[in-house]
């Protein structure tokens, strides 16, 4: 009887000590997550990746045809804390960011994304600029539009627009999309143009697509390459 007593004894005590372990070893598997997701979130703007990820899904799983190359792309979107500066408004440094992905949006809708792929080539931001109008305030919704306006043989000009839910323009934003390894008009082809002419850039873009060439050409002459 007292070694039954006792068996039961050491089995409780091993019970209770692999349960402890087990504890202990699943409280610091937790503690190893969390900080490895934290060092992520320190070292990794993730919600950059995950938003483009999310994007780069759906339009796999999208069947429809492409929209027209000329078509407005909206891509709704919310400031969030992680998003705030010191005035408590976007921080100016995330329009760009913002642009970057509803960009992404825009070329996959479009096909060029898919028609640069098959021709080898691919994209990099050229130039652009933002032109702040009004704060986009915590938890404001928008619509962040995009739409090509015009090309030239080594780039697309996008013009992109922060729209609040009341109609009035927050911030646009102007980018020359160089295409890399291909041209303009080889990409225009794949899509099926056949007239690959652009069409007339408007007065504004004009200014600033001659800014972006000036200020080329100074670079160079400052690196001595002219």
């Amino acid at each position: 009887m007292a070694g039954g007593l006792h068996g039961l004894l050491a089995l409780a005590v091993m019970g209770g000590t692999l349960a402890l372990t087990t504890y202990g070893l699943l409280w610091w598997q937790g503690l190893l997550t969390a900080a490895v997701v934290a060092s992520l979130f320190v070292h990794l703007d993730v919600l950059y990746f995950v938003r483009t990820l999310s994007l780069f899904i759906g339009h796999a799983l999208n069947t429809a045809p492409p929209c027209d190359l000329f078509e407005t792309v909206n891509l709704p979107g919310r400031l969030w804390l992680t998003d705030l500066d010191w005035n408590l408004h976007m921080n100016n440094a995330r329009y760009p960011r913002e642009c970057d992905i509803a960009r992404y949006n825009l070329w996959k809708h479009n096909g060029v994304f898919d028609a640069l792929k098959k021709l080898g080539g691919f994209m990099v931001l050229g130039a652009c600029t933002t032109r702040f109008r009004r704060s986009i305030e915590p938890f404001q919704a928008y619509d962040l539009t995009s739409q090509v306006l015009c090309w030239d043989e080594s780039a697309f000009y996008v013009e992109q627009r922060f729209v609040t839910k009341d109609g009035f323009v927050r911030a646009i934003f102007f980018a020359k999309q160089a295409i890399v390894k291909t041209t303009t008009h080889d990409v225009l082809k794949e899509l099926g143009f056949k007239d690959t002419t652009s069409p007339a850039p408007p007065k504004h873009l004009v200014d600033w697509m001659a800014f972006d060439k000036e200020c080329r050409r100074v670079l160079r002459v400052e690196a001595k390459l002219e």
